[in-house]
């Protein structure tokens, strides 16, 4: 039970916020391209389960004046300045231009309560139209995040309950020791000794508890990777739910 209520802590916390700032402009770029590809960073966030602020949010708090004098803020200690500004605990940062044919992506994620750079990417695109750019904007937040590419079959993307090893070692064990703790729990209602039959239902609950530990932690891991799916993760609360009323 206290592993179940460890876990719904772990679920329930608050979730990183990151402010993606506009772009900077480089040369031969066309503003709304540099905006458009910050949103697409954003909506790559969102995938990952952080809380994110765009554009519109940092308009609000700092006004159109203050977010132009900061785009060109680049040093450390000023991206963790500015972070404090906006309320976040992380800032992307980056440029965006044009080399010959060439686009060119510059990006830096930074940490707010120390200022270290945590990651870079940077990359030259070549070709001379912006949608390669744009459309390779999960990469270059997964590389900032250093998440491995998953590899996607043909015909479509994997299940994405079964997507990863750990997804299906995960659902297994939790299916199993629940099974496991049903039989145990009908063994002991079908016991004459009352003795083996309360060893039977400590094992039953022990099973239980196993099982939905596991249960809360693969839902909080599916949770954390496809939450931006509303139809994907409809079912946790109520998987949340079943699993603490069968700790009880």
């Amino acid at each position: 039970m206290f592993t179940t209520l460890l876990m719904l802590q772990v679920f329930l916390g608050s979730t990183e916020r990151v402010a993606v700032m506009p772009l900077v402009v480089k040369s031969g770029v066309q503003p709304d391209v540099a905006l458009f590809l910050s949103a697409k960073l954003q909506e790559s966030l969102h995938g990952l389960g952080r809380e994110t602020i765009g554009l519109d949010d940092i308009q609000a708090i700092l006004g159109v004046e203050r977010i132009n004098e900061n785009l060109g803020c680049d040093d450390p200690s000023c991206l963790a300045e500015l972070a404090g500004l906006l309320g976040v605990d992380e800032i992307i940062h980056g440029s965006m231009g044009r080399v010959d044919q060439s686009l060119f992506v510059s990006l830096k994620r930074l940490r707010r309560k120390d200022g270290k750079v945590l990651a870079t990417f940077s990359k030259n695109f070549d070709n001379k139209h912006a949608a390669q750019v744009l459309a390779s904007a999960d990469v270059m937040i997964r590389q900032l995040y250093g998440i491995k590419e998953t590899s996607i079959k043909q015909g479509g993307e994997e299940p994405w309950l079964l997507s990863k090893p750990w997804d299906i070692g995960l659902w297994s064990s939790a299916g199993a020791t629940a099974a496991m703790g049903v039989g145990f729990g009908i063994a002991a209602l079908n016991m004459q000794d009352s003795a083996h039959a309360r060893g039977l239902e400590i094992t039953a609950i022990t099973a239980a508890s196993i099982s939905g530990a596991l249960l809360v932690t693969q839902l909080w891991r599916v949770w954390m990777r496809d939450h931006a799916n509303k139809t994907k993760t409809a079912f946790v609360p109520t998987g949340l739910g079943l699993a603490v009323v069968g700790q009880w």
